[in-house]
């Protein structure tokens, strides 16, 4: 009875959990493709995802790209996209193995979209003291 009922739980979370991670992966690989085709017509050299975000300010990424990074739809809430925004920063996180360049972009991403007045977020973790 239990066990059962506990082994079914775990197995909705993994699907959950992965199906999650797969939407949210393919949401930044889309970015990242755009990035680097941004890169190329700009005739930055390499045309790669470094050459095509290399001296770029927070200023430059566009909506499109920001909206994407963080997985925003139409029907997206301010809740829905910090949430998002928490979770990619929190797992990028160079100190337990993310990537500082992926976290960067999370963040930047956040920027566009308080700077477009698509989000307001105030004391977020990444900004207290």
């Amino acid at each position: 009875g239990l066990f059962r009922m506990s082994g079914n739980f775990f197995v909705v979370l993994f699907r959950v959990v992965t199906n999650g991670t797969m939407a949210v992966s393919r949401a930044m690989v889309a970015a990242f493709a755009d990035a680097s085709k941004e890169g190329a017509k700009q005739g930055k050299s390499g045309g790669g995802i470094l050459s095509a975000l290399s001296g770029r300010s927070p200023s430059t990424m566009n909506v499109q790209e920001a909206k994407k990074i963080l997985s925003v739809e139409k029907a997206s809430t301010p809740e829905e996209i910090i949430k998002t925004y928490e979770k990619l920063f929190n797992s990028n996180n160079p100190s337990t193995g993310g990537s500082f360049y992926l976290q960067s972009k999370v963040y930047r991403a956040r920027q566009v979209l308080e700077r477009e007045g698509l989000l307001k977020i105030e004391n977020t973790k990444d900004q207290k003291n």
